[in-house]
């Protein structure tokens, strides 16, 4: 594959400039974005409670109220988040043993970081789509928030990899992990554009990525410097810095790999954008 080039200044031009000429649109999606987590946040609560609930029956089998009322309250349920949270050692000892070694909350907590990861990567990948829109034809809308959905297990199972990379390459004197997460960074845009394989969305991000590394390094240095900045606004700059981020890399990502052919064809019929 033919080495591409980008200019870091016209990525991050196009990216801070579409979303501040488009700020209505992106403001509104992250306030759909916030709802769609609230609920199933909602919804992940619900699933501990009713582990935890499960896991008082059985430790609470035969014995008086007061043993529910100890070990099913909101309070007692705070007080084991925080011994876990802050290894307070004040918290009521027996709540923590027994849920430490209970094989009923087990598959609660595997639900719900299935569940949450599930929904990462599906907002990831409609954040990608859109972005991508924006790119091609510049604009798009909230319903293309949800058309990579089918694609999520794949990504999930692909961030598998790719964070396994960067563990690894990171365990190997840092410098490998680095160079991993850069050149495997971009399997999310191959998936959604491409609808490839994990494997090869991996390998194709690693192909187009060859000699761009230092340039898209040096992107990611800036975001992260602006990330730190965020802190000092109580986080209102990643309403911005959020969506520049994913249009950044949509604008790499396109300068790397070029529109694909049916593109213009396939919009054109489908008018879903």
């Amino acid at each position: 594959m033919e080495e591409k080039k980008f200019s870091s200044a016209e990525s991050l031009r196009f990216g801070f400039k579409t979303v501040f000429n488009n700020i209505v649109f992106f403001l509104s999606l992250e306030g759909l974005i916030a709802l769609i987590a609230a609920a199933v946040g909602a919804a992940i609560l619900g699933i501990l409670y009713l582990f935890w609930s499960s896991e008082v029956a059985i430790i609470c089998k035969g014995a008086n109220a007061s043993c529910f009322e100890k070990y099913a309250s909101l309070q007692a349920i705070g007080n084991f988040f925080k011994s876990f949270a802050h290894n307070n050692s004040e918290v009521d000892a027996n709540i923590t043993s027994f849920l430490k070694n209970s094989y009923v909350m087990i598959p609660g907590i595997l639900i719900s970081y299935f569940v949450i990861n599930f929904l990462y990567r599906f907002i990831v990948l409609g954040l990608v789509r859109i972005t991508l829109d924006f790119y091609d034809h510049g604009t798009s809308n909230f319903k293309r928030l949800f058309s990579s959905f089918s694609l999520t297990l794949k990504a999930f199972a692909a961030s598998i990899l790719y964070n396994a990379m960067i563990v690894i390459g990171t365990l190997l004197f840092i410098i490998p992990g680095i160079i991993a997460a850069i050149r495997f960074g971009f399997y999310q845009q191959v998936l959604v554009d491409k609808n490839v394989g994990i494997i090869d969305s991996l390998k194709m991000s690693a192909q187009i990525t060859k000699g761009s590394g230092l340039n898209i390094f040096g992107v990611n240095i800036f975001f992260g410097l602006i990330n730190i900045a965020a802190y000092f606004t109580f986080g209102l700059t990643y309403l911005i810095t959020l969506p520049a981020l994913y249009l950044v890399q949509a604008y790499i990502y396109r300068k790397l790999i070029g529109s694909p052919a049916t593109i213009n064809a396939h919009y054109t019929d489908n008018k879903d954008y």
